[in-house]
């Protein structure tokens, strides 16, 4: 008599070698998170640093290298994310409809005299508020403009005998609150856990499409159910595949996210770099998500009649996976936690407190213990699927 254990490894080394000749299965647990991760992050990092990424702006200086314009055009030269071309005509416009130049802007004839008598100037800014990097240029240069035309009021000011006390009796000093961050640390604490969670989930779902929905359409599931192993034993040996599929992406992906956070920047903070326990904090997360993933995959696939149907099934939960991004984007971090403890979704946002720093043992141990009893749920519902003639009959 064959032990449980000796049939549970031969039911995983036959879905394994199944596996193998699956190139949908191989593609998304094996290539995909080495690849995903660092193009996400790299891709992001290149296009929102300032300094590899500079937004190109077009200026014409039609006041002749007058006092101002020379030292407007030598304080956007000096500032990171900004590429300055400097020329006495052109047309601006044009250069930058033709997509040559992010940000056009002129400098108009009589700018610096007319700054010295005491006038004032209107600069023109031409751009495409389509284009996010030249959103981001024109950002950078109000505030360059600004800082320049706070200097010259200060100076006014002063020859008129005017303090800027007079001038702004009411002033406001913004302090912030709790944990200081990085912009980059907190969007990648927004992101990093939905597309991980994402990523561990498609590693195993063609696997779980065709776990027993797969084994109905070819009529093999009732000579798998006449051999000696119990259909505990069968569930057990294809649920631990399907398992092992999900981590081996998780790990994967953590991989790529290695190599690839580093070139992440956001709002000229610098690049971020993860201690390496976190990332075993979030294997030990994704763990049992994965286990609570995969016998969902297991229940549905044993539901449905065939692989088309249970692919109908469980493909809208990938959409899950990003819910928690409207909490965080829209809720203060302190009512985060309370929404931790949802079933599977609940891991995105404890993942994204692991990250921030700021997860505590009681969220911790409300997300791990709703998850197990839903974990528990999940397996006990797999079973009575698979011993149910009734739903293993169901084929079409």
């Amino acid at each position: 008599m064959v032990s449980r254990a000796r049939a549970i490894r031969l039911i995983v080394s036959k879905e394994l070698l199944d596996m193998v000749r699956d190139r949908r299965t191989m593609l998304t647990a094996l290539v995909l998170p080495l690849l995903a991760f660092p193009l996400l992050f790299g891709v992001m990092g290149y296009l929102s640093n300032p300094t590899a990424n500079p937004s190109p702006v077009f200026v014409v200086d039609l006041d002749g290298g007058g006092t101002y314009s020379t030292m407007l055009t030598n304080d956007l030269q000096e500032t990171s994310g900004l590429s300055l071309s400097v020329v006495t005509s052109g047309n601006a416009t044009a250069q930058v409809q033709g997509g040559s130049y992010d940000v056009g802007m002129v400098i108009p004839a009589g700018f610096s005299s007319t700054i010295g008598e005491g006038g004032q100037v209107n600069l023109t800014l031409y751009y495409e508020q389509t284009n996010g990097r030249a959103l981001q240029g024109v950002s950078i240069m109000d505030g360059v403009i600004a800082s320049i035309s706070q200097q010259v009021s200060s100076s006014r000011l002063s020859a008129l005998g005017v303090t800027d006390a007079e001038l702004n009796p009411i002033g406001v000093v913004a302090s912030q609150v709790g944990k200081s961050e990085s912009a980059s640390l907190l969007i990648t604490a927004d992101l990093f856990p939905s597309f991980l969670l994402y990523f561990t989930f498609l590693g195993a779902f063609y696997f779980m499409v065709d776990d027993v929905a797969g084994e109905k359409e070819r009529r093999s599931l009732e000579a798998l159910f006449t051999l000696p192993p119990t259909r505990a034993t069968v569930f057990l040996g294809k649920y631990a595949v399907a398992f092992i599929l999900a981590m081996v992406t998780t790990l994967l992906g953590l991989v790529g996210t290695v190599f690839s956070l580093g070139e992440l920047h956001f709002g000229g903070s610098g690049a971020i770099s993860l201690p390496p326990v976190l990332y075993l904090e979030v294997v030990a997360l994704i763990a049992p998500a994965a286990l609570s993933m995969c016998a969902l995959g297991f229940c549905v696939s044993t539901f449905a009649k065939n692989t088309r149907e249970a692919q109908q099934y469980l493909s809208p939960l990938f959409l899950v996976f990003f819910l928690p991004l409207y909490f965080t984007f829209s809720l203060p971090a302190s009512q985060l936690s309370q929404y931790a403890p949802i079933p599977i979704v609940g891991f995105t946002l404890l993942i994204r407190d692991v990250v921030l720093g700021t997860a505590t043992l009681g969220e911790v141990g409300a997300v791990v213990a709703v998850n197990l009893a839903f974990l528990a749920v999940l397996v006990w519902i797999g079973l009575r699927l698979l011993s149910s003639e009734k739903v293993i009959l169901r084929s079409g």
